[in-house]
């Protein structure tokens, strides 16, 4: 989460303290965890809850996370919406975010696919703040939550982005090519295995 909007950082230690007992069999050192500022995320993670409230991915510290989940091959992500608010990124959203001084550090191409892949996955509304959101509800959908990252059935941020520019190199050797028929999406053979433990970050 953006540990800089306390709103955002609420939603992710409200989900985390509900989520963990609906995670069962997992270890103690395997439990969920808030990623904290300066914090790497651990190269052995399994799924990241990407916690989505208004500006995040213009957050360097967000962004870099982001980035850290892209490199491993293993690990899957579920967009979580704390806010009302958020807006989904839009093309000119994606235009700002190249022109922004404090991301000039990451790599900005690759940032931006993995911002679209993230949303490739039907995300959670999961709003503690919001005045209509009761016990129950919020109960329900860290049931979801915990479910959908331990079921397997979601691919890594990794696996999308490749699969991204697979579809890229194969658009563009069609056009060299000349051929004027469109190039279909070909399916993929890709299939994230299921956990036995689940190791999970939240940011």
């Amino acid at each position: 989460s953006d540990l800089d909007n306390m709103e955002a950082a609420a939603t992710a230690y409200v989900l985390l303290a509900l989520i963990v007992p609906k995670l069962v069999g997992g270890q103690k050192n395997n439990m969920p965890a808030v990623l904290q500022k300066d914090r790497s995320v651990p190269d052995t993670v399994c799924s990241a809850l990407v916690i989505c409230s208004d500006g995040c991915f213009k957050q360097f510290q967000f962004g870099d996370w982001l980035m850290q989940v892209a490199k491993l091959p293993g690990c899957c992500v579920l967009p979580i919406i704390a806010e009302d608010g958020f807006r989904f990124p839009s093309p000119s959203y994606y235009e700002e975010i190249s022109g922004m001084p404090q991301l000039e550090m990451l790599d900005l191409p690759i940032y931006i696919r993995a911002i679209k892949a993230v949303f490739q996955e039907i995300a959670v509304v999961f709003s503690p703040q919001n005045y209509s959101s009761t016990q129950e509800d919020l109960d329900l959908r860290a049931k979801q939550v915990a479910w959908r990252i331990s079921s397997g059935a979601l691919k890594s941020l990794y696996q999308k982005i490749m699969a991204k520019d697979d579809d890229e190199a194969g658009d563009a050797a069609v056009a060299g090519d000349g051929e004027k028929k469109a190039l279909e999406d070909a399916p993929s053979n890709l299939v994230m295995p299921t956990p036995e433990q689940v190791l999970e970050e939240m940011f």
